[in-house]
């Protein structure tokens, strides 16, 4: 293909006017960011499986970029993220406690910030062996996969260093 071809009369004056053309895009896209947004939003949803898939093939093809956004991420929102896992925490142990009845069972006892899941038979220590960490996360997490199984009391604190 000859340059002659390629110079048409719609990209000269594309070339004339680019700054002007790019600006107006620009403030477009600006003024339509809601709609897009929510576009984005509503594709995802509906196409949940390939956008996984495309998100993983790209954090795998970009593994330094993505750790290094993630970092800056964690950074720049500490307080945010903290937060947030904090939240969820509380809300993991209310529903463990819910489940195994919301309030210590020797003195009844309410305010989850003293309440605590007590191994009927003793044998927590051996659980969290088995389970492979000390974290209260990973106990709560087994006993909703498992349905939560008998063998659990809730106690205070006090009541559960008591016994």
């Amino acid at each position: 293909m000859t340059t002659e071809k390629m110079f048409t009369p719609q990209r000269a004056y594309y070339l004339r006017n680019r700054e002007k053309i790019l600006a107006r895009a620009r403030q477009r896209h600006k003024e339509k960011q809601t709609e897009i947004l929510a576009y984005q939003k509503k594709y995802r949803e509906k196409n949940i499986e390939l956008s996984r898939a495309k998100s993983r093939k790209w954090k795998a093809e970009n593994k330094e970029r993505h750790l290094e956004s993630s970092r800056r991420y964690g950074q720049e929102h500490k307080e945010e993220i903290s937060l947030k896992r904090k939240a969820q925490r509380r809300a993991l142990k209310q529903t463990i406690i819910n489940a195994y009845g919301g309030k210590c069972e020797c003195c009844n006892e309410s305010a989850l910030e003293f309440l605590t899941l007590d191994h009927i038979q003793g044998d927590g220590a051996e659980h969290r062996r088995k389970l492979g960490s000390k974290q209260s996360r990973k106990l709560y997490d087994d006993l909703i996969r498992r349905n939560f199984p008998k063998g659990f009391r809730v106690l205070c604190f006090i009541c559960n260093s008591s016994l």
